[in-house]
């Protein structure tokens, strides 16, 4: 386990990892320019966000969690297509995006995420919604996952978590759609999957960030015990009637109805 220190951690002259609670345009300082250079984004909770608690990826990792006495699984991931599908996002940092669409016509910059290519069609049309630009001409016919500048990397059905981002890499890397790869620069939220990408790169130069702005900054103002009155409740709504409240509107519609109990 990584410590979660604001501060980068150097562990040998090619690989490290950088803890990043607030974006700051000085990351891209450590980002080589040329085409030997690969940087690699996560989507939710780092370039997309909803408009409420429900649906992004804390709640999602907090539904799974809660339901993790269903034994079948894929209904749970079938929550977050459904969510995927019928919710707007909209951009977590937009300084994050302005810079790292400028850098994507000098370095090739891709989506890494976790979605699978099912939802290729909502995850393509929520990036261009948030002004993101990636490097698009890249494509390969012996590499499905990629399309329009994002892997897809998708899910397990029997387990409902995201598929290993390290081994995704390795196979990417592996099919040389890139001619050629010295430097790797990858930003996520999920301190999963900054572990998987920096235990399976060995031989290349590798930066990794972990992006904590999600977690600090978003919902902040509720407690886990009034996110988890919430999110159940946004779901529902949403299901039921193809209407999301709010956040506060959530909880003021939950303790109005207790009321009156």
């Amino acid at each position: 386990m990584y410590p979660a220190e604001p501060i980068a951690r150097i562990l040998n002259m090619t690989k490290r990892i950088i803890t990043m609670p607030i974006y700051n345009s000085d990351i891209l300082k450590h980002i080589p320019t040329g085409n030997s250079t690969l940087v690699l984004m996560d989507l939710d909770d780092v370039i997309l966000t909803p408009h409420q608690y429900a649906c992004g990826s804390i709640w999602y990792h907090n539904h799974r969690e809660a339901n993790k006495h269903i034994k079948e699984r894929h209904h749970i991931l079938g929550d977050f297509y459904y969510c995927a599908r019928n919710i707007e996002h909209k951009a977590l940092s937009s300084q994050l995006v302005a810079n790292f669409s400028n850098l994507s016509e000098s370095v090739t910059v891709l989506g890494f995420t976790a979605r699978s290519e099912e939802l290729a069609s909502e995850t393509l049309r929520d990036v261009k919604n948030a002004g993101m630009k990636f490097s698009t001409k890249l494509q390969h016919e012996d590499y499905p996952n990629l399309k329009d500048g994002v892997i897809f990397v998708g899910a397990s059905n029997s387990t409902a978590k995201p598929g290993n981002k390290g081994t995704a890499l390795l196979t990417f890397l592996s099919k040389d759609i890139l001619p050629e790869v010295d430097n790797v620069f990858f930003i996520d939220d999920n301190l999963q999957h900054v572990q998987e990408v920096y235990n399976a790169l060995q031989d290349m130069s590798l930066t990794v960030v972990h992006y904590t702005e999600a977690h600090a900054r978003l919902h902040c103002d509720f407690t886990q015990e009034e996110l988890n009155i919430i999110g159940p409740l946004q779901f529902e709504s949403l299901k039921t009637s193809g209407y999301i409240p709010g956040n506060e509107e959530a909880l003021f519609t939950y303790y109005n109805n207790t009321l009156f109990l």
